[in-house]
């Protein structure tokens, strides 16, 4: 290549061939530019096999930047020297697209090279202060100081990846000009050699006290690149290959030695000339150079003292520094000459404080010249703010999530280091893979509500006391994924509206204690709180006047809440709490009956399901830190058996009615019974032939027909039902009737429209658009709903029963199918316990009678629904569709007549690394597309209009619907698009969950926690308007979603529409945070799309038709999530039992990446039917012995048996061997010895039955 300039021509050898450049001398600076690498990041440019020595090509600009929207996947990298045209201070700034750096050298070598300014994400051409990204925030350098007419080495590296491009670098002269970028004047290019090495700048002779460091330096050019070796009295040193050689320690063994050094490239060799090292004796003791704070300082706080010897000293230890004529110091850093810190424990009491060195202390120099030592003081004052918060660090093996720091063994006790901030702010850029707490005392100025942000990356939490005590803080925002510097109200992703709290208020002349944590795994990081004060002012941050530093207590524990008795009833759920103060660490050891209690540890007890046998323990509570101990009272527990005997609560048929026919009634108690028997009740005086049923039922009673008139039941005096209270609460009895007549009516009450996909229409009493169901009453008496019931299921009839409820003629009754079960009587709230299907599914209304019968139906199933479009009868008694639903009204008229095709995307889902364009289409004329990309499902209301190509440039997730007049609109599809992953979260198959926002955080949201405080790390409501929806559990607390996965290796994989649900067991959820990693669950099922997952997820496993799986966090297992519960699971099936199969995937929700999970099998009745074949009733139980299937009969049977009975004997054996596969449990056993599962046993295991004569329980490795 052959650039044209003025001045001399050099030769360049690039790639082999000879090319020639001709730089401008004095009016340029030499850009070389590295083709053909993918990626946006410095280090995909560092990391090249062409960088630095083999570029593509080069030129001289004559300005520092590079040309505008040149290329893609390139590097680049300017480097010349600039020239100071006046003495002071400078400010360089870079601006790129994408990443870049800028490093100037303190004088003309690139061996002095510092980095000073960098553009983290990207930023437009000539953009010098980027207000989009506050990463961006380092694209400006500090102030400078440079020498007029010095000449300094100065270098920018850019990387880009796709899209725009561009690098220019300008500064600030010191009496305020702005040349933007530098001009060419200023500047003089890199020069090129292709020569042999030449020796520029000779070593020098060299003079040195003992012990003290010894520096040579060589400066040669030549054709890079050029190797350095240099020699001691000509032998090679080891490792010393670079311009400078450093002598740590000068010893007298250096004394007239002499140094050289070689320098090669590929054109020859240079070698320098002797430099000789004189060591001579020292008999000057060291002193301090300076002492900070300063002596005689009027100080708010009191942490650490910084002292700088006047040359490297030995022998110093914390102990040597004595306060107020005490070793108070915790701990000391520093080496050489220091700077040493010492780090004490902060004084709680103000006044002045002395400080002095230790007598016989061992401070000396290399010559063991001694420290005289000296003395000085401060002055302690702690009555208001002291200008600074405290902040502690922790280096972290994983970062990123606030449960990476809380997991990490040195938090909360062992920071790796302290400083203190004069302002509520962290320092940005700092580091990676490292936990933040900030903590101190706010002082508020005015009195009223004050609202708080915080800003973080990645995670953040803020904690807030309702005092100064720490034991009374409360989270008050979060930040769950990551902003930018000082964002505080970022709208990237909607997770992120958590990191503004509710207005609190605040009285003013107090203090309050305030605590922020934030964790980093890579990349930009930074920590920052704000306020908005009553009167309107923001302070971002909040400013040192605020502020004090946290005092840390010495001393030994105090109980601010105690141990009192606790009154229970039986199987209720007892929590016991202590809190204390004191020096910190505090342990927490629990005693029950003088026993200790393990795997407690915070100052929280939870007893759950409580049994008339606990009734009497004791309990009390040890807290324990370096300076003592205190023991709470003991605490006794009263256990009170139930005394509320059990009660029919539903009967079916209802007390009263006529029907048309009698052959079996049902019956449901309110709470679990025991000694149910057909004889038991009475139908006319004769015992019921058969009954099925266990628990609290319900209970089927069959019985021969009795004759057409009133029919009495009535409970046999003497049955033997009770319930299980060890106080034996007997059931009542009682009697009631029924008119059979076989011409009753039992009303004309029909399915009259329904909505199965409703996202902007009727919203319930919680503001929430749901599914529902329209009933018309089309007869002319009015209908009593007692006992009706709607099912979505054929096979259960009785899914969901009315209560009291009469509808009238010509009535319309609208109950909404959220799965949230709500049927109080006398309320318009009803909510059946199921949803409906947009896929289509059965659905029907069953008269209350036994066994019941259809009054009204869509069978065998509604066809495919679609979003705010209703399914109804219209008036001539057809069903069709309806784009205007009429919920509590008569159905107006549908000109519904086809269907949309569905959406067809030119490009499919994937990861990608160039922008594209991408074309919906739909076969159907005329139709119009809408589109979504923040995880909403697109509706002519809720959507962009599509008019023509997406220019897709970086992640995105495109969700779109074709919509006609007269029409139904086509199914929503989904693709997401995924840019920039790092090569890790390449490694694996990509699941990608899209939803919208409200399904994830907020009031609705399975994700969403507001308000109340976590005491010892279990989240307890403050007031009636928080909430933690982690906790909850079941259908009502499911959303719907899109489910993709990518195989980074070709793009391949599937999108299925499902269920998602937050997981995990009842220990865990109540501690969930808003940045925890969560467990999911997700369900395949009509409701949604297709009813099965087919696909090969897991590639150990035969089976691919899956109806739910759960998406495993690691919890348990922060260190090396995953492994050990995978690898046990694994075993256990490579012993030949049957065990849950899992895989390993990176996770990402509404495009943000949520880490590594590990999707499983969950053991429950499908994956037993799946495995074993048979029925698809099963018994699963977990730990605790309640059942996730089925019921625990025959569970509790197996039980007791073996408990009374001697299993030496052969008879009970094999009985035992009948019920219980015990291969299985011998294999089981064997795994979890030898894979030393420790939370297991008492916890975390499942087992399963067929619910068959021959059924035999089996144990399943889980969360091991």
């Amino acid at each position: 290549m052959r650039v044209v300039g003025r001045g001399l021509r050099i030769t360049w050898v690039l790639l082999g061939l000879a090319s020639t450049l001709e730089p401008a001398w004095g009016q340029s600076i030499l850009r070389e530019y590295f083709l053909g690498l993918p990626g946006s990041t410095i280090a995909d440019l560092t990391n090249a096999a062409s960088f630095p020595y083999n570029p593509s090509g080069a030129s001289y600009p004559a300005l520092f930047e590079a040309p505008t929207d040149w290329a893609e996947n390139y590097g680049t990298r300017m480097r010349g020297y600039v020239i100071a045209p006046q003495t002071g201070q400078y400010t360089f700034w870079i601006a790129s697209d994408d990443q870049s750096e800028l490093y100037l050298s303190t004088d003309d070598t690139p061996a002095s090279k510092q980095l000073i300014a960098r553009v983290v994400t990207w930023t437009g051409s000539r953009i010098w202060e980027e207000p989009r990204d506050n990463n961006n925030a380092f694209q400006k350098s500090a102030p400078i100081l440079l020498q007029a007419g010095g000449r300094y080495y100065i270098e920018a590296l850019q990387k880009e990846g796709g899209g725009g491009d561009n690098l220019a670098v300008g500064w600030q002269l010191p009496d305020g000009t702005l040349e933007r970028p530098i001009p060419g004047h200023r500047l003089a290019p890199w020069v090129i050699s292709t020569n042999a090495p030449t020796i520029l700048a000779q070593p020098t002779n060299l003079t040195v006290s003992v012990g003290a460091p010894a520096r040579f330096r060589v400066i040669a050019s030549g054709l890079e690149p050029m190797r350095y070796q240099w020699q001691r009295n000509g032998l090679d040193l080891a490792g010393a290959t670079n311009e400078v050689l450093v002598i740590a320690v000068s010893t007298w063994a250096d004394d007239g030695a002499q140094f050289r050094c070689l320098v090669h490239n590929a054109r020859g060799s240079a070698t320098s000339q002797v430099a000789v090292l004189t060591v001579q004796a020292d008999s000057i003791p060291p002193k301090l150079l300076s002492i900070t704070p300063a002596p005689g300082a009027r100080l708010t706080h009191f942490e650490q003292v910084t002292v700088l010897f006047s040359e490297p000293i030995y022998g110093l230890d914390a102990a040597d520094l004595l306060i107020n004529g005490y070793p108070w110091a915790t701990n000391l850093t520093g080496t050489g000459a220091g700077p040493y810190t010492f780090y004490f424990w902060p004084p709680t009491q103000p006044g002045t404080l002395q400080i002095s060195w230790a007598p016989g202390h061992g401070i000396v120099d290399y010559s063991t010249n001694a420290f005289a030592g000296s003395n000085w003081a401060y002055s302690l004052d702690l009555s208001g703010p002291s200008g600074i918060i405290r902040r502690e660090y922790f280096f972290l093996s994983a970062g990123g999530t606030i449960a990476a720091l809380l997991a990490s063994p040195n938090y909360p006790n062992n920071p790796s280091g302290v400083t203190f901030e004069t302002q509520f702010e962290g320092p940005s850029g700092w580091a990676d893979n490292y936990g933040t707490r900030m903590r101190g005392y706010v002082h508020p100025p005015q009195t009223g509500h004050y609202t708080f942000y915080i800003a973080t990356d990645d995670q953040g939490e803020l904690y807030l006391s309702t005092d100064e005590s720490p034991a009374n803080k409360t989270l008050i925002a979060s930040v769950p994924t990551w902003v930018g510097s000082r964002d505080w109200e970022n709208t990237r992703d909607p997770a992120n509206a958590a990191q503004r709290s509710a207005p609190i208020r605040l009285e003013a002349g107090r203090r309050y204690y305030i605590e922020a944590l934030q964790s980093e795994g890579g990349g930009g990081d930074n920590i920052a709180v704000a306020w908005r004060l009553p009167d309107g002012t923001f302070e971002g941050p909040i400013p040192g006047s605020r502020l004090s530093h946290f005092q840390i207590s010495t001393n030994p524990p105090s109980l601010t809440l105690d141990l009192a008795d606790v009154t229970a009833a039986e199987r209720e759920t007892v929590i016991l709490r202590v809190t204390a103060l004191g020096a910190e660490p505090l342990t927490f050891l629990w005693w029950r009956d003088g026993q200790p209690l393990d795997g407690v540890g915070s100052g929280v007890l939870v007893l759950p399901n409580v049994q008339t046998n606990d009734s009497g323990a004791t309990f009390r509570c040890v807290v324990t830190n370096a300076f003592g101990s205190v023991t709470s009272r003991l605490a006794r527990l009263i256990v009170e058996p139930e005394r509320e005997p059990p009660v029919v609560v539903e009967l079916l048929p209802a007390p009263g009615r006529a029907v048309r026919q009698l052959t079996q009634v049902e019956v449901l108690f309110s709470e679990p019974v025991f000694g149910v028997d057909a004889a038991d009740l009475l139908v006319n005086g004769q015992p019921a032939t058969s009954v099925s049923g266990a628990l609290a039922g319900p209970y089927v009673f069959q019985f021969s027909p009795p004759q057409p008139g009133l029919v009495v039941f009535e409970w046999a005096p003497g049955h033997g039902i009770v319930d299980g209270s060890a106080n034996c609460n007997w059931f009542a009895g009682g009697s009631w009737t029924n008119l059979l007549d076989p011409s009753a009516v039992v009303g004309e009450v029909i399915i009259n429209e329904i909505l199965a996909a409703n996202e902007n229409g009727l919203k319930d009493e919680d503001g929430e658009p749901q599914d529902w169901i329209e009933l018309f009453n089309r007869g002319s008496m009015p209908v009593d709903l007692t006992g009706w019931a709607l099912s979505d299921d054929p096979a259960r009839p009785g899914q969901w029963v009315f209560p009291a409820r009469t509808l009238a003629p010509g009535g319309y009754l609208v109950v909404f199918a959220s799965g949230k079960d709500r049927r109080s009587p006398g309320t318009n709230a009803l909510h059946t316990n199921f949803r409906l299907s947009a896929a289509g599914e059965y659905l029907g209304l069953f008269a209350p009678e036994s066994p019941r019968w259809a009054v009204s139906e869509l069978a065998p199933k509604l066809p495919e629904q679609r979003n705010d479009y209703s399914y109804g009868l219209d008036a001539t008694g057809q069903w069709r569709y309806f784009s205007t639903p009429t919920p509590g009204g008569p159905n107006g008229t549908s000109s519904v007549t086809g269907v949309v095709e569905a959406v067809h995307f030119s490009v499919r889902r994937g990861l990608f690394g160039a922008p594209f364009n991408l074309i919906l289409s739909t076969p159907t004329p005329g139709a119009t597309i809408y589109y979504t990309t923040n995880g909403s499902e697109p509706t002519e209301a809720n959507g962009l209009l599509y008019t023509g190509p997406l220019r897709i440039t970086g992640t995105t997730l495109v969700r779109a619907a074709a919509f006609k007049s007269n029409c139904l609109p086509s199914a929503v599809s989904t693709h997401t698009y995924l840019f920039g992953l790092s090569a890790a979260q390449r490694s694996l198959p990509i699941l990608s969950i899209v939803t919208a926002s409200n399904h994830l955080y907020g009031p609705s949201g399975i994700l969403g926690i507001s308000g109340g405080t976590y005491s010892n790390g279990y989240w307890e409501p403050l007031s009636t308007n928080d909430y933690h929806n982690p906790s909850k559990r079941g259908m009502a607390w499911e959303r719907p979603a899109s489910l993709e996965l990518i195989r980074p290796e070709d793009n391949d994989g599937f999108q299925i529409n499902c269920g998602l649900r937050v997981g995990g067991g009842d220990y865990i959820r109540p501690r969930l945070r808003p940045d925890s990693k969560f467990t999911f669950r997700v369900y395949f099922r009509g409701d949604y799309g297709p009813g099965k997952l087919e696909y090969p997820l897991f590639p150990e496993s035969v089976v691919t038709k899956f109806d739910r799986i759960v998406l495993r966090a690691g919890m348990n297992d922060p260190v090396n999530p995953f492994v050990r519960d995978e690898l046990a699971r694994r075993l256990l099936s490579d012993v030949g039992q049957v065990s849950s199969h899992g895989t390993f995937v990176n996770l990402f929700i509404n495009g943000q990446y949520r880490g590594y999970y590990n999707p499983a099998e969950r053991i429950d009745e499908d994956f037993c039917q799946a495995w074993h074949g048979g029925g698809s009733a099963w018994d699963v139980l977990q730990q605790g012995s309640v059942p996730i299937a089925g019921d625990t009969v025959a569970w509790n049977s197996l039980r007791s048996y073996v408990a009374s009975q001697d299993v030496t004997r052969p008879e009970v054996y094999r009985e035992i061997e009948r019920r219980f596969d015990l291969v299985n449990f011998v294999d089981y056993l064997l795994v979890n010895a030898y894979a030393g599962t420790g939370d297991w046993g008492w916890n975390n295991w499942r087992a399963a039955r067929e619910r068959v004569p021959e059924g035999r329980f089996r144990y399943y490795i889980w969360d091991a």
